[in-house]
């Protein structure tokens, strides 16, 4: 196919009002070569050397086509005519011999129109004499302001566009934005938004409205809308009626928290709440409003803001603990904690920071003692203490501890600190249980012991004292010695050997 370029020209830069353009050769008949003509025609706001100047409202210029002759090959011949620059769906699409009507394009904020003559390899006519001309773009209507709600923009005009947002409490329901499109009849590109008032809504802040349902025109009948308001942690949320006017039977219900198991600040209707400041003891509150099947009133609007909460004492850090989790001493946070090898818990590892207008911990800080005997199964390494270390142990004792290590280990024995009362106060070692086990040490005195190993995997440590002198006790430090699986090797673990202190090796010796 042969193309054949016809016209390219802006009307912007030309000074008329009106122009002509026909096809190849026209009034003679056009060539029957297979070709393609292209002509651009853009309208607008003439520049201020021209003829004329931009109108001051702003107002644009579209193409306006007007048919004079029309004779084309019907349905072989064909002349399109666009304004998106796409010829897939155009404006027109003219074929035969009947006179087109006028045509108005460059409507849609572009401005410009693009016309586009297609003929084929056989018949051949007249063609056509259009000619094209500037028309005013008229602007669209200035769309009214949805109630509650603000507009933003000021220009009316093709392509302008205005944006929308609803007063706090609202919903905006629609499109936010839009856009005045072309045509003769000037027209938004949506209907306008409207902003409406819910049945409950869930918020986050530090200040906002609560409305009730259609607020300020009456809720429905038989309805239950919940609503939460969620403030930053360690702040409270103080809540106040600016309007509040319910029918008798109706009620709003209001929870010191994240749903209707927490704390009730209050049950209100009719127009009780007015005057009324409600403080939430923690960083959510949960309102319940229940409507009956008999009469119904405007309802409320309900203002919220965010202050400071009093936040519980800081509970302090056991003695031989420390802290594993705080979570800021506001209410509803939680510290948690746990204690240096050797000692165990006494009371609640975890203190939740209670709601309420005094601020207090659930539970009393715990402790973390030395206890008389214990069973330690399964742990890598860790301590064992006297009884109250490193204060002095107590009279007439009788302390069992075992340390169980997993199947195929042994255990190692580190005394890091020895004192007891010399032959009455004994602490004595058993490699494995007791009854079947066999006596690797008895210990007493001032004198720090060797380092021992067991042959087993548990080992048990008894103290006994008497009713007489105490002194500091011990610590010992354990770890378990374990040989990989892979290894054909026996353990050999020798009670009371002179190995120096500052090793834990076994002897081992392999199998022949």
């Amino acid at each position: 196919m042969q193309f054949i370029p016809v016209h390219s020209f802006r009307l912007p830069h030309m000074d008329f009002s009106a122009r002509a353009c026909t096809s190849s050769a026209h009034p003679q008949t056009f060539t029957n070569a297979n070709c393609l003509c292209r002509s651009l025609l853009a309208a607008g706001p003439l520049q201020a050397s021209r003829r004329r100047h931009p109108d001051p409202s702003g107002l644009l210029a579209g193409v306006f086509f007007t048919f004079h002759t029309f004779h084309l090959e019907s349905g072989h011949d064909y002349l399109l005519i666009t304004e998106n620059g796409s010829f897939t769906q155009p404006l027109r699409q003219l074929t035969g011999s009947r006179l087109p009507a006028p045509i108005s394009a460059g409507l849609y904020g572009n401005f410009t129109a693009q016309v586009r003559f297609i003929s084929d390899f056989s018949m051949s006519y007249e063609g056509f004499n259009i000619t094209f001309s500037e028309y005013d773009l008229e602007p669209c209507e200035e769309p009214e302001v949805p109630a509650y709600s603000i507009r933003k923009g000021l220009q009316f005009g093709v392509g302008d566009t205005l944006t929308f947002s609803c007063f706090p409490g609202y919903r905006l329901e629609g499109t936010a934005r839009i856009t005045c499109l072309g045509g003769r009849r000037r027209l938004w590109s949506s209907p306008l938004p409207r902003c409406v008032a819910e049945c409950g809504n869930s918020v986050t802040g530090t200040q906002g409205t609560l409305l009730s349902p259609n607020f300020p025109v009456n809720y429905n009948n038989n309805h239950e809308c919940i609503y939460s308001i969620q403030t930053q942690p360690g702040k409270g949320i103080q809540l106040k009626a600016r309007a509040f006017e319910l029918s008798e039977g109706d009620v709003l219900k209001v929870y010191d928290g994240t749903n209707n198991s927490a704390r009730l600040l209050g049950v209100f209707s009719r127009s009780e709440m007015l005057g009324v400041t409600l403080n939430s003891t923690s960083s959510s509150l949960w309102l319940d409003f229940v409507t009956d099947a008999e009469n119904t009133s405007k309802g409320f609007e309900l203002q919220f803001s965010s202050f400071e909460l009093i936040r519980c004492e800081d509970p302090g850090t056991p003695q031989f603990g420390y802290k594993v989790h705080d979570g800021g001493h506001f209410a509803g946070s939680s510290v948690s904690f746990n204690c240096d090898p050797g000692y165990s818990l006494r009371g609640s590892e975890e203190l939740l920071c209670l709601s309420g207008e005094r601020r207090t911990w659930d539970r009393p800080l715990p402790t973390c003692v030395a206890e008389c005997g214990g069973t330690i199964k399964g742990e890598a390494s860790g301590q064992v203490l006297s009884p109250g270390y490193p204060a002095p142990y107590e009279h007439n004792l009788n302390c069992i501890w075992t340390i169980e290590a997993d199947a195929g280990c042994t255990i190692g024995l580190h005394f890091l600190v020895f004192d007891t009362e010399e032959v009455h106060d004994v602490l004595r070692i058993w490699d494995g249980p007791v009854e079947s086990g066999v006596l690797l040490k008895e210990l007493s005195g001032p004198a720090l012991p060797r380092d021992l190993h067991s042959t087993f995997n548990s080992v048990v440590l008894q103290f006994s004292t008497d009713f007489f002198t105490s002194k500091q006790g011990f610590a010992i430090q354990f770890s378990g010695l374990c040989l990989p699986s892979s290894s054909p090797s026996l353990f050999v673990l020798l009670p009371d050997t002179n190995l120096p202190s500052s090793t834990l090796e076994p002897f081992i010796f392999p199998f022949m």
